[in-house]
């Protein structure tokens, strides 16, 4: 049986489920994880850990808004997430985390997050996506007129 919760409510129940170390499993909604999370497809199994590291995907809150990214950078004592399928990112403190997804299931296939092929996948993904950042950002650059010719 399906169930509906308003979003505050929803995430009031997950963050006290994680923070009492038990795990939880939600469909996800929204695009900002893809090609890996599907909008109302991919169901999302996460928990509750001690240190978080690059290439985790995180729950985490800011400005009590709810966002399943994934760790990007730490630097300074702040984490940098990035959804898949964004290019902008958030900073957020330590305190901010909640838990992060070990495993998640697409069209009945179980995918854990440490899972060797998985990890091969992701570092092609982020490779290419980094390039593609890049070549934008030159693109743009030279598009908008920040090139480097001198003006005499």
């Amino acid at each position: 049986m399906k169930k509906v919760y308003d979003n505050k409510a929803f995430f009031k129940t997950i963050e006290e489920s994680l923070s009492n170390n038990e795990k939880v499993a939600f469909v996800v909604k929204g695009n900002s994880m893809k090609p890996f999370f599907i909008d109302g497809l991919t169901e999302v199994f996460l928990k509750k850990k001690s240190n978080y590291n690059k290439k985790d995907i995180c729950l985490f809150k800011k400005k009590d808004t709810y966002f399943l990214h994934r760790l990007i950078k730490i630097k300074q004592g702040l984490y940098y997430f990035r959804g898949d399928n964004l290019n902008q990112y958030e900073i957020v403190k330590p305190i901010a985390l909640i838990g992060y997804v070990y495993q998640f299931k697409n069209n009945d296939k179980i995918v854990k997050t440490n899972n060797f092929f998985y990890k091969l996948k992701l570092y092609w993904f982020l490779a290419y996506k980094n390039f593609y950042l890049i070549l934008r950002a030159i693109y743009l650059g030279v598009k908008s007129g920040f090139s480097s010719s001198k003006k005499h």
